[in-house]
């Protein structure tokens, strides 16, 4: 219902057979133009094959310096507006080991419940030469 509360994590895990070529990896985000700040900072947990964690503090710019939305609007639910976006986080990064891989994703904003955000994941591309 477009809530987040502070304490809900959303993740996923995958299988990496290349540790050879680099790969660029984006958070997409989806919220409504109700959504209340210009910005969004996030925790991405990565847990490793081999036991390792690792913590990234992330800040998702959301609006420019007037207050317009970045990102691109996709259809409307309940009357606002949806922005999507896809923010680059990491730039032709190598995956260290073959193996299991898991994210986690919480935010890190300094109120308990978030409102009008209605996605967040991980995205990650193969470079393409």
């Amino acid at each position: 219902n477009g809530e987040w509360p502070a304490d809900k994590r959303f993740g996923g895990e995958f299988e990496v057979t290349d540790t050879i070529n680099p790969h660029h990896f984006y958070l997409t985000l989806r919220n409504t133009e109700a959504y209340p700040y210009s910005n969004l900072f996030l925790f991405l947990h990565t847990h490793f094959p081999n036991g390792r964690k690792s913590k990234d503090t992330i800040e998702c710019v959301l609006t420019d310096r007037y207050g317009r939305w970045l990102g691109s609007g996709n259809g409307f639910i309940v009357d606002h507006k949806v922005i999507t976006n896809k923010v680059m986080y990491r730039y032709q990064k190598k995956f260290p080991l073959s193996g299991t891989y898991s994210f986690e994703i919480e935010h890190a904003m300094r109120t308990d419940t978030l409102h009008e955000i209605l996605d967040v994941g991980v995205r990650i591309e193969r470079v393409s030469k």
